[in-house]
């Protein structure tokens, strides 16, 4: 297959060769005007045809074409408002479908999701609006934007929940800790702070009293026990030295 068409003033012959639909070798060549292709399918040797893609698959073919396209028709990536990063592949086999008006017509007006500014590039290839790639990634950018705002309200909104619960639970725990505290016994209607915190004090005496009394008696009991250990080694020595034979002589 061939064709000679010319793309943003520069004449170019598209030749292709396909097997079974599938492309098995691909050439675009420039030359002087659109009618130089008409005998010259080939590069020559003067200079004036010369060869702008090789590609021998399909991929290939349309990965060149691509890059060749966005270059001529001065095309910027696509800004993917959807998943909002990255940039998608190439929407120059999508602007020149013939079947875009009848799914349009399908479609309605409404915008598909994965248009991803398409009417502006539509605005841009076929009206030539200077305008119109800027207006694209400005619109691109603030669907980005968008998107991310409405993902933070979100978190902020379930961030908010989480704590407001957490508040109402413990509302709750403290409430139950109130009402355990007012079921406590307290102290008789005759009396008062300072009457308990006397008797209070007076325990302590008597404590410390007594802590004094154990220690005293603990003392005593360490020297009886000492003395006791004394005499038992005393008596000892008693017992060993008269049954020691020969003592008396």
């Amino acid at each position: 297959m061939d064709l000679d068409i010319v793309v943003a003033g520069q004449p170019l012959g598209f030749s292709l060769d396909c097997i079974d639909g599938e492309i098995v070798r691909a050439q675009v060549l420039t030359g002087p005007d659109i009618g130089s292709f008409e005998t010259a399918r080939t590069a020559d040797d003067t200079g004036q045809i010369t060869t702008l893609i090789t590609a021998g698959s399909a991929e290939s073919y349309a990965k060149h074409i691509q890059a060749f396209m966005h270059d001529r028709l001065n095309l910027q990536p696509l800004l993917n408002s959807l998943n909002e990063t990255g940039t998608p592949g190439s929407r120059v086999a999508r602007l020149l479908r013939s079947d875009l008006p009848a799914r349009r017509r399908r479609q309605g007006a409404a915008r598909r999701p994965d248009d991803g500014g398409l009417p502006g590039r539509l605005l841009q290839v076929f009206l030539d609006l200077p305008a119109a790639a800027t207006l694209t990634r400005v619109r691109a950018a603030h669907d980005v934007r968008s998107s991310t705002a409405k993902r933070r309200k979100a978190d902020a909104h379930g961030a908010f929940q989480q704590r407001r619960e957490e508040r109402e639970r413990k509302e709750s725990e403290l409430r139950e800790a109130r009402a355990r505290l007012a079921a406590l016994p307290g102290p008789g209607e005759d009396e008062s702070l300072t009457s308990l915190a006397a008797e209070a004090a007076r325990r302590a005496r008597v404590v410390a009293d007594a802590q004094e009394a154990w220690e005293g008696l603990m003392r005593v009991h360490r020297r009886a026990v000492e003395h006791r250990r004394r005499e038992e080694r005393l008596l000892n020595d008693v017992c060993q030295t008269t049954r020691r034979p020969g003592a008396d002589g």
